[in-house]
């Protein structure tokens, strides 16, 4: 049958079937694993970096084309929101724990640890050139002194991004105790 502007037809593409989406639980930006069925039916596990990349339809047609060479068509927002719930129905959600001690926020604390143990100041000097200065309570250093040091270590966050890790590893109902990064980029934190 001809119509004005084209050819009816019932072969209308549809969108690949998502299932089985598993949330790797890193701190502080979690990842996301789910698997795709391509059009013969051989499933296929997609990986997200972020949330981000599923809860946007142009973001998660880009990850299906790249990693399961698919192409989605593009659908209403009303029908993008079922796939979506359907996806993201909490029983179906599976949580997958790091190991203890391998999240970015656990190795940051181990090198704030290991930062502060390093020889102390013992002189304003060697405070200044980032040596870190121990009192009964607190642990005061450079941040970028400290930052220099994670760098050397293969630490691949910004320094924007660490900052607000620290201040996330340490929080205090108390403003005294929770970490300070004033005008001269010392850090101030209470010793565990």
């Amino acid at each position: 049958m001809k119509r004005k502007f084209g050819i009816i037809s019932d072969n209308k593409p549809v969108w690949p079937a998502l299932s089985a989406l598993q949330k790797l639980n890193i701190k502080p930006t979690p990842e996301w694993y789910f698997t795709v069925e391509n059009e013969e039916g051989q499933t296929k596990q997609v990986h997200a970096k972020n949330v981000h990349r599923i809860e946007s339809q142009k973001e998660l047609r880009a990850l299906l084309m790249e990693q399961v060479h698919v192409v989605p068509p593009t659908i209403k927002g009303n029908d993008f929101y079922e796939i979506l719930k359907n996806l993201f129905e909490k029983s179906k959600i599976e949580i997958l724990e790091p190991a203890e001690g391998t999240n970015p926020s656990d190795i940051l604390k181990a090198h704030i640890h290991r930062y502060i143990n390093d020889p102390q100041a013992k002189k304003y000097n060697s405070f200044k050139s980032g040596r870190p200065l121990l009192d009964d309570e607190y642990a005061y250093f450079l941040y970028s002194a400290f930052y220099d040091d994670l760098k050397t270590y293969e630490w691949k966050e910004s320094s924007a991004k660490t900052s607000l890790m620290i201040k996330a590893l340490f929080p205090s109902k108390k403003p005294e105790e929770q970490a300070k990064f004033d005008h001269s980029k010392k850090f101030t934190w209470k010793r565990f």
